[in-house]
């Protein structure tokens, strides 16, 4: 085997076993791979613990065919979102959030020209003409 780390090589780190996990939740796929580990314990016992080795990735099932490629659908994840479907509504998000920052502004603009062209009267103009 050409492609393999040799005997006894730094790299190398043998195990005696592991274990692929997939777990399904939050619509997703979840795999963890991971090796088993005997550590000793005292002069004769064992304890075996996991150790997560990697890879570990993630998978969001769209849609299941009965074929390998296509055919009819037998299955489609009702939460899946796409991404473009995920752009459009963070952008109308976005023109939402600025149309009311330019109405909240143009209010308080409108505000304080109402306020600038009250005229003030000065309660002491009348003390110094008389």
């Amino acid at each position: 085997s050409t492609q393999s780390t040799w005997g006894h090589h730094a790299l190398s780190r043998p195990f005696i076993d592991h274990i692929f996990c997939f777990f399904w939740l939050d619509n997703r796929i979840w795999f963890r791979n991971y090796q088993i580990v005997d550590q000793e314990v005292g002069t004769k016992n064992l304890e075996r613990s996991l150790l997560e080795i990697g890879p570990r990735f993630t998978l969001e099932p769209i849609r299941t065919f009965s074929g390998a490629l296509g055919g009819p659908k037998l299955w489609k994840n009702p939460a899946y979102i796409t991404p473009s479907k995920r752009r459009s509504k963070y952008k109308q998000l976005q023109r939402e959030r600025s149309h009311a920052l330019s109405m909240s502004s143009k209010t308080r603009k409108a505000r304080i020209r109402k306020e600038d062209t009250k005229v003030q009267v000065d309660p002491l103009h009348s003390v110094f003409y008389d």
